[in-house]
């Protein structure tokens, strides 16, 4: 469990040109305890320890989760600095199949704005970010192949 420090301080806050002092108990929270959060499910390298580490600084939580009408297909990774996190040259995409017996198995994750940036630049040009309904009930992000012209 995170360790929450607190302590009693004078707190200033500027808000539309007046200030105001606030005196009283504040309870200091890791980030992510307090930022925006959003959910990420994950089906493949985004579940290594290794490479949530090296992205967030942390180990996620999380729950299975199921995504009907999408297969993954493989994609060649090339960029080095995704092959380094991940140790892989070769990611899992999710890909569109239309075909509701398609199912994909994986992780839905709950993260903050800061960390959903941070899996925007380890995903590479190769996936887009799309939101989606998952078998749970839940809407999650999902990184998907790019659909080629």
């Amino acid at each position: 469990m995170t360790k929450m420090l607190h302590k009693q301080v004078n707190l200033c806050i500027e808000n539309n040109k007046k200030q105001r002092t606030f005196i009283g108990l504040v309870l200091i929270l890791p980030q992510h305890i307090y930022s925006m959060h959003h959910y990420l499910f994950s089906y493949g390298t985004l579940q290594l320890e290794q490479v949530q580490l090296e992205n967030y600084g942390r180990k996620l939580k999380g729950s299975n989760d199921f995504l009907n009408g999408y297969r993954i297909e493989d994609l060649v990774i090339t960029d080095i600095e995704v092959i380094r996190k991940s140790g892989k040259h070769i990611h899992p995409v999710a890909v569109c199949s239309g075909n509701k017996n398609d199912v994909i198995k994986g992780m839905i994750f709950e993260i903050t704005e800061e960390e959903l940036q941070a899996t925007d630049k380890y995903e590479v040009s190769d996936y887009v970010r799309v939101m989606e309904k998952f078998e749970s009930g839940k809407e999650a992000w999902i990184y998907i192949g790019k659909i080629k012209s």
